[in-house]
């Protein structure tokens, strides 16, 4: 995690930052499920894939 600078911030922008940052997490999660699922949608019968080169 990173170390903090030394910056003070209002309790608003205190409140702003966390709603980022689970926001941002949310995102992450989102995107892990979905790349991660992405070949079951796309090939979901398991098919080998076509070379693309």
């Amino acid at each position: 995690m990173a170390k903090p600078c030394g910056v003070r911030l209002s309790g608003e922008a205190r409140k702003q930052v966390e709603v980022f940052r689970q926001n941002l997490f949310q995102e992450a999660e989102l995107y892990h499920i979905i790349s991660s699922n992405l070949e079951k949608i796309v090939n979901p019968k398991g098919e080998e894939k076509p070379s693309m080169y």
